[in-house]
């Protein structure tokens, strides 16, 4: 586990702590050290605590969410202003792609909904929820 992951760790376990959350297993950094008598209390600590983290990317996020067996979606943003970036649909998004309109060095594009982006790569595999594409140019 990493530094950030540890320091994560350590932030959410005294936060549990302050609930009078009792933690079991050892006091190292591995998953089985996560083991708690109420899991409706972990999932509460990693959905409303390390999930809002600042430290937290979404792809370690998710990993998270994952590693404990919780359903993840990401932090989602109100899409932008006209002037401030383009929102596709998928189809069209696909067409433009296939023609070569839009590159990775063009700008930074994210899986969208009609309302709302998640800090996802377009060019990563799209997410279920996904019926959009938010573009920025650089």
């Amino acid at each position: 586990m990493n530094e950030l992951s540890k320091k994560i760790v350590d932030e959410a376990t005294t936060f549990a702590c302050k609930k009078e959350v009792q933690w079991l297993g050892p006091e190292e950094y591995n998953p089985k050290w996560w083991e708690v008598r109420d899991s409706k209390i972990i999932e509460l600590v990693i959905k409303n605590y390390v999930s809002n983290s600042p430290m937290m990317g979404e792809w370690e996020s998710e990993k998270i969410h994952k590693l404990f067996g919780l359903e993840y979606r990401p932090q989602m943003f109100k899409n932008p202003k006209e002037d401030e970036g383009d929102i596709f649909k998928l189809k069209d998004w696909d067409d433009y792609v296939k023609m070569g309109a839009f590159i990775p060095d063009d700008g930074d594009g994210y899986w969208a909904t009609e309302k709302e982006y998640a800090y996802i790569s377009a060019w990563d595999p799209k997410p279920d929820w996904a019926t959009h594409v938010v573009w920025f140019n650089k």
